[in-house]
C-alpha cells in the first residue's frame, strides 16, 4: 500500500544513528493495548450482527459508494462503509485494532468478507494485520489471513515478513500456520491457494533472511523447519557475508553448529572478509567448538592444541581487528 501525504508520518524517535534505520517498537502495540478499542459507530454492532455478509468488499479502501447503486438509505450506507473506511490516527484499520486487542472473532468476521487490499493495509510502522496476528501469536488470525489471500511477504518498518517475527519469537504454530498448504478441509472452505508462499530468503534491513534469526535466537526447532520447508542453510547474510554456521560459531552454540554440521552446513565457508567458522572460534577462543569444527573439516587431531593456541593463525583479523591477543 502506498502511503499518501495525508499519512500521519513516521516519529522521528523510530530512528537510531547506530542502526541507521528505524527499530522494531513492540511496546508501541502494548501501549494500544492499553487503550479503548475504538471503532466506528455501530461497527461492533455489524461484526456481531452478520451484517457483514452483505457488504461487497471489492472495492478500495477509501472509495466507499452505496453498492446497491441507488440512492437508499444512506445512514445504513455510511454505517456499512464506515468499518473499512475507518483509520486510527497510526493508520491501524479497524481489523489492526481487533487484532491488537485480541478480539479474534471480530477479527476473524472482517476477514471473512474483506479484500486482499484491506487484508494488506499497512499502518505507519508498516504493519500489516498478520506482522500484528503474529506478534500477538493469535494463531487462527494468522491462518485465517493467509488463507483469505494476506501477503505473507510485505515487510515491516524494519524490513521483517511475518515470517521473520515468527522465527525471531521461536513461534513454531505460526511459522507453520504462515507456510503449510491449505488442507482439504481448509480447501472445501475457501477453495484458493496460497498466492505467493512466504519467501524464506528475503532478508531484512539487518541483512537476515529467517534462518540467520533462528540461528541466532537458538531457535532449533525453528530451524529444523525451516530446512524441511527448503531454506538455504548456506545463505549469506547482506551485510557481513556470515553464513549461519559462522553465527552459531559467534554465539557459542554447540547444540546449533553440531546440528548445522549434521544438516549439511560448509564449514569453511567464508565472509566477505575471508574468515572461517574454524578461525572465529580458534579466535575466540573457544576450544571445544574448534575441536569439533576442525573434526569435520578434517585437520589432524595431533594439531589440535597447536591450532588453538594461535599458532597457525595469529594474525588473523575480522572487520580490521585481530581475533587473537598477544
Amino acid at each position: 500500500m502506498e502511503l499518501t501525504d495525508d499519512m500521519i508520518p513516521i516519529d522521528s524517535d523510530c530512528f537510531t544513528l547506530e542502526q541507521g534505520y528505524p527499530v522494531e517498537r513492540n511496546e508501541a502495540i502494548e501501549m494500544k493495548k492499553t487503550l479503548p478499542l475504538e471503532c466506528p459507530q455501530e461497527a461492533d454492532d455489524l461484526c456481531d450482527s452478520g451484517f457483514l455478509e452483505n457488504f461487497n468488499s471489492g472495492c478500495s479502501l477509501h472509495d466507499r459508494r452505496n453498492q446497491d447503486g441507488q440512492e437508499g438509505d444512506m445512514d445504513t450506507a455510511e454505517t456499512r462503509a464506515s468499518l473499512w473506511r475507518f483509520l486510527s490516527e497510526d493508520q491501524d484499520t479497524f481489523l489492526h485494532l481487533c487484532i491488537i486487542h485480541e478480539s479474534e472473532d471480530r477479527a476473524l468476521s472482517i476477514i471473512h468478507q474483506a479484500s486482499p487490499s484491506f487484508l494488506n493495509f499497512q499502518n505507519t510502522l508498516y504493519q500489516t494485520p498478520l506482522h500484528l496476528a503474529v506478534y500477538l501469536r493469535l494463531v487462527k488470525t494468522v491462518r485465517d489471513l493467509v488463507l483469505w489471500g494476506a501477503d505473507t511477504n510485505l515487510q515491516d518498518w524494519n524490513g521483517n515478513t511475518p515470517l521473520h517475527l515468527a522465527c525471531d519469537y521461536g513461534y513454531v504454530d505460526c511459522l507453520q500456520a504462515l507456510t503449510q498448504p491449505p488442507t482439504e478441509e481448509e480447501q472445501l472452505q475457501r477453495p484458493q491457494q496460497l498466492i505467493e508462499p512466504p519467501d524464506l530468503e528475503k532478508h531484512n534491513w539487518r541483512g537476515h533472511a529467517c534462518i540467520h534469526i533462528a540461528v541466532l535466537q537458538g531457535n532449533y526447532q525453528t530451524l529444523e523447519i525451516l530446512l524441511s520447508l527448503g531454506a538455504d542453510i548456506n545463505a549469506e547474510e547482506v551485510t557481513w557475508g556470515r553464513r549461519p554456521l559462522h553465527l552459531a560459531t559467534e554465539n557459542n552454540d554447540i547444540k546449533m553448529v553440531s546440528l548445522l554440521l549434521e544438516r549439511g552446513a560448509q564449514v569453511d565457508s567464508e565472509t566477505y572478509s575471508g574468515v572461517t567458522p574454524l578461525e572465529l572460534a580458534i579466535g575466540r577462543g573457544n576450544g571445544q567448538l574448534a575441536v569439533e569444527l576442525q573434526h569435520t573439516v578434517g585437520l589432524s587431531g595431533s594439531n589440535t592444541s597447536v591450532i588453538i593456541n594461535g599458532c597457525f593463525f595469529d594474525d588473523l583479523k575480522l572487520r580490521g581487528l585481530p581475533l587473537t591477543s598477544h
